[in-house]
């Protein structure tokens, strides 16, 4: 190994040779889906970085949503915080509602953290 560089060899010969190459991180990882029963819209994305991300949200198959959405929020003080006997509710969702969702609207996504958008159809 020279840095990210590996090479095998056999016998003397090299037989292999790659680069381990870092990680593509993403800012946000996300996936969407509408819920068949209620038609609700479903959103959840994942900031994997130590700082806060703002991200545009852009609802092109939902012209006419409901202004007042259900967030559910994962969050902690940091990437290692762990429940614990002493303190059992360090880490645990939150759930409130949120205004001012439309078709397209801004949210800002704390550091490590899971967030899951649950948004309905018209007003």
């Amino acid at each position: 190994m020279t840095g990210r560089q590996i090479r095998c060899y056999l016998d003397g010969e090299l037989v292999h040779e790659f680069e381990d190459k870092l990680p593509d991180i993403q800012s946000l990882y996300h996936s969407s889906s509408r819920e068949h029963g209620t038609g609700d819209m479903i959103i959840k994305a994942v900031n994997v970085l130590d700082r806060d991300v703002t991200a545009n949200i852009v609802l092109d198959d939902a012209p006419d949503v409901h202004p007042v959405a259900t967030l559910i929020q994962l969050t902690a003080s940091h990437v290692q915080a762990r429940n614990s006997f002493e303190h059992p509710e360090l880490v645990k969702p939150i759930e409130k509602e949120i205004a001012g969702v439309s078709s397209k609207f801004t949210y800002r996504f704390p550091a490590h953290s899971v967030t899951i958008f649950r948004i309905k159809q018209g007003h």
